[in-house]
């Protein structure tokens, strides 16, 4: 959770008019493969870009 926290709030102020959050993706044994923060505007939301950034370590 904190890694989450901490990813939101290096994109504070920069989400407008969406929140600030973060994301982490962890694979079965704990180990973090996936992290991500809401990008600008038009941009993915954290879930996907953590996802996109786990890749096919997010599977299962």
């Amino acid at each position: 959770m904190a890694l989450a926290i901490a990813a939101s709030e290096r994109v504070r102020g920069s989400t407008s008019p969406n929140p600030p959050v973060g994301c982490v993706i962890l694979d079965a044994g704990g180990v973090l493969v996936g992290e991500g923060a809401t990008r600008p505007p038009g941009g993915p939301h954290a879930e996907v870009v953590a996802i996109e950034r786990a890749g096919d370590r997010a599977r299962g």
